[in-house]
């Protein structure tokens, strides 16, 4: 037939063949397509088709389809699938043909090299796609590196934010940054597929002498190093990670390796030249990004901080102020502001010289530094430092800062070579929320105070004057309390604890007491406080012990027959952590012995750590001291902790025996305490009592002992051990001494 001939029979055959060849070689479904296949065959010899234009359609119609999309994994099956549908189209040529044979055979070394070069072209693609996704991949690391370059500032920030991108987007199994001081690796920050965050961990080289060995090459040499590894795998902070290839890669700032960033792989062709080209442009950014922050670090240094002293300068104090006054105001603290100011310190320098006066700049700098109370420490010029404090809520409590944190500073002299200088300071004080709601407004307010402390030739006034007069008089009594502890002109009294049954003498309660040289006695309440607030009641607390068991001790040797002693212990005394062993330590000193001495502790000391407090109080115990509950009705006692507590007695607070015979709500109180106490076995002393009256309901309500001025007021030592052999303890005839307090 005509070529023209079979144009005009071809597009009907041809478009039935293709569509049936195309739904078959996808699906390889159903006998019916096989038919229609063999169906068309006929058809073709039917119309006496030319059985090599019957292959050339086929071979077309298949490429096309290999050609439009057709995926890597499928053209196999879809090869094979065509194959059968030719087989079925050429079955009624079998008879039509002689050559069929021949044909077939033709037909599969056609099918063939279609299929190597279906094999070649999928490799090439394979290829190909890797080779494009590893260039992807590593872009996508630049890219996200020089993101992070500029959104952060940190270099530890920056060095964790690279080791993670390597890891998560890049595919490694580790990243690591390795920093070096001179000739020391300072930091190290390293990120592990599958394993903890970003961390410090210890220096890279520890993993192998290989990688310690390259280490060393990339910092002397400065060029990257490729290396592979075969051996067991190593172990990263406890994770077991194998790799195959490793790659070090030099972070230059100013021309000199001063760090290695290290990337491992599983793959041992990694860090081809390519791959090697984009890390090494990679750590080329981080190097950029360093040299930017180190001289970003340093212009932010001289912004904010004193060259000589390294403190935060005026611009960070201003900046820092405004946060330590929210935090104050959210934990209910007030916060206090000094500045000091060196009097005639150019002095030193014209004197002594520049290098002087520079170096007593560096230990006054020390010496304030090393306050563990003071939150910031500022310098703000020549002669001029800040201090500000939010660790009280007590006004009152500033005589104390001023004391331990400035004068006790300024107390002992400064020593340059064989230079030896006394420095005196002014200080001018404004606290906050009271002289100021704001940073700039407190800051304003301590200058003034400064200024008239100055102008006043005071060494300190506070902005509020009316408070002056309270610190002064708290500054003072602390400076004249240290030197009584220093000269040891304090004194213990006792007060007799008597039998509300009989009047007898049971036992003493040992009291501190102080004498002003120039204004007298001074009440408890004038200086116990304070010693309290400043910490002093600690030395003061093992002095008064000392001095009791001392007193005891002496007694016995002189056949006195002194009764038991009780000493007062306060909480801060309690809550130390050598509690027990300064104990011991007093009695070893003392004699030995605790037999006779009782020790008194509030009740609301006891409960505020009592799970603490407990093993504590059986050590006291098992060392042969009673134990009473001091003040006890005025805290909040858990009557389960009550029942464990390995106590002996409980002490009524005074203010309840004072207001037991005027108001019902007292003398019910004090009835249940004594209830309760004898239901736990514990003895029951009344203290604070000073009336005949009072005296008499306790011993109807069968309360042990009573201690108060009804029977005598403190004595001192050579005074109270006239007491000890009477019978009966007399009633005071001295009214006025009943209103003494202890």
């Amino acid at each position: 037939m005509s070529s023209s001939t079979s144009a005009e029979h071809d597009t009907p055959f041809k478009k039935a063949y293709q569509r049936a060849l195309k739904d078959y070689a996808r699906t390889g479904e159903g006998e019916e397509a096989l038919m229609c296949a063999y169906e068309l065959g006929r058809k073709a010899v039917a119309e006496q088709m030319n059985i090599l234009d019957l292959v050339a359609l086929h071979q077309n119609t298949v490429w096309k389809a290999l050609l439009c999309g057709t995926s890597i994994e499928r053209m196999g099956a879809y090869l094979r699938r065509s194959e059968e549908f030719l087989a079925e189209v050429m079955a009624p040529f079998e008879m039509m043909h002689r050559g069929f044979d021949d044909t077939i055979h033709q037909l599969q070394q056609t099918n063939a090299t279609l299929e190597q070069r279906v094999e070649e072209r999928t490799r090439a693609l394979r290829e190909s796609q890797r080779d494009t996704a590893d260039l992807a991949r590593l872009y996508l690391i630049l890219s996200s590196i020089n993101s992070a370059i500029v959104r952060l500032q940190d270099r530890e920030e920056l060095f964790k934010e690279a080791c993670r991108i390597a890891v998560n987007q890049g595919g490694y199994p580790v990243a690591w940054v390795s920093t070096r001081n001179s000739e020391t690796v300072s930091d190290t920050w390293c990120h592990l597929a599958g394993g903890d965050p970003t961390c410090r961990t210890t220096p890279i080289d520890s993993i192998s002498e290989e990688i310690g060995r390259s280490i060393e090459k990339v910092y002397e040499e400065g060029v990257p190093v490729v290396g592979c590894r075969d051996e067991n795998p190593v172990t990263f902070n406890g994770y077991a990670m194998a790799y195959a290839a490793y790659g070090l890669l030099p972070l230059k700032v100013e021309g000199k390796v001063i760090g290695v960033l290290v990337l491992f792989s599983a793959e041992p062709d990694a860090f081809r030249p390519d791959e090697m080209r984009l890390l090494t442009e990679m750590a080329g950014d981080l190097s950029f990004a360093m040299e930017h922050i180190k001289k970003g670090e340093q212009l932010n240094y001289l912004a904010y901080y004193d060259q000589l002293t390294g403190l935060p300068n005026r611009s960070l104090l201003l900046e820092q102020l405004p946060l330590q006054l929210q935090s104050a105001e959210r934990a209910g603290r007030i916060a206090v502001l000094l500045l000091v100011d060196l009097v005639h310190f150019s002095d030193v320098s014209d004197t002594y010289g520049r290098h002087v006066g520079d170096e007593l700049l560096k230990q006054i700098a020390r010496r304030f530094g090393e306050s563990r109370n003071c939150e910031i420490v500022a310098r703000l010029g020549a002669e001029k430092f800040a201090l500000s404090f939010t660790n009280t809520n007590e006004p009152d409590l500033v005589a104390h800062l001023l004391e331990q944190e400035v004068f006790s500073t300024f107390a002992k002299p400064f020593q340059v070579g064989d230079t030896e200088a006394h420095i005196a300071v002014k200080v001018g004080i404004a606290l906050f929320p009271a002289d100021a709601g704001d940073a700039d407004t407190l800051f304003k307010n301590a200058e003034i105070a400064l200024k008239r402390a100055h102008r006043k030739d005071e060494p300190y006034l506070l902005y509020d004057a009316a408070m002056n007069e309270r610190i002064i008089h708290s500054v003072t009594m602390q400076a004249k309390l240290r030197k009584a502890i220093e000269r040891g002109s304090l004194d213990v009294h006792y007060q007799p604890k008597v039998s509300a049954a009989n009047g007898r003498l049971m036992g003493l309660e040992a009291l501190l007491r102080y004498t002003d040289p120039e204004t007298g006695i001074v009440r408890p309440g004038g200086f116990i406080p304070l010693l309290e607030e400043t910490g002093m009641i600690i030395v003061i607390g093992d002095w008064v012990m000392r001095r009791a068991a001392e007193d005891l001790h002496r007694w016995r040797r002189l056949h006195l027959n002194p009764p038991r002693v009780a000493v007062n212990v306060s909480p801060i005394q309690l809550r130390q952590k050598n509690f027990i062993q300064s104990l011991r330590q007093i009695l070893q000193e003392t004699g030995g012995l605790s037999d006779g001495l009782d020790m008194e502790i509030t009740e609301s000391a006891v409960m505020t750590e009592v799970k603490m407090n407990i093993p504590k109080l059986e050590a006291v115990r098992e060392m042969g001291f009673h134990i009473a509950i001091d003040d006890f009705g005025t805290g909040y006692s858990s009557l389960s902790y009550l029942s464990q507590l390995p106590v002996n007695a409980l002490k009524i607070d005074r203010s309840f025996i004072v207001e037991m015979t005027e108001r019902p709500n007292s003398l019910a109180i004090v009835t249940s305490i004594i209830t309760l106490a004898h239901s736990l076995g514990l003895e029951v002393v009344a203290e604070g009592v000073e009336l005949e009256e009072q005296a008499k309901l306790l011993r109807l309500l069968r309360c042990e002992l009573i201690q108060g001025n009804l029977y005598s007021r403190p004595l001192p030592a050579s005074e109270i051990v006239h007491l000890f052999n009477l019978d009966r303890i007399p009633e005071s005839e001295d009214r006025s001494q009943r209103t003494e307090g202890r």
